[in-house]
């Protein structure tokens, strides 16, 4: 679960950055579903923006450092495909 600024893992609340957050609510949309480097960098920086892999490769880099501590494995990177979020389906027994 997060908010504006905050992520909460396992009871853990992690502080994240504005970049962050947009990264995270990006993902969300799509769960479990690869997400372009492209998209999220034209919905992240805009379209100007689309080529410069390397600040989405930061970001994620960034991120996974404050979540993996909790939940390693949370953001996975398939190479030309892009992210996704790891969804974790609870089944109701």
């Amino acid at each position: 679960m997060f908010n504006e600024r905050e992520l909460v893992i396992n009871g853990h609340t992690i502080a994240l950055a504005p970049k962050e957050v947009q990264l995270l609510d990006e993902l969300t949309k799509h769960p479990g579903a690869f997400v372009s480097q492209q998209e999220l960098l034209r919905r992240i920086w805009g379209i100007h923006h689309s080529e410069n892999t390397h600040y989405i490769r930061i970001l994620v880099r960034q991120l996974r450092k404050k979540i993996d501590v909790f939940d390693k494995g949370v953001i996975e990177t398939m190479p030309k495909q892009g992210y996704r979020l790891i969804v974790d389906v609870a089944e109701d027994n």
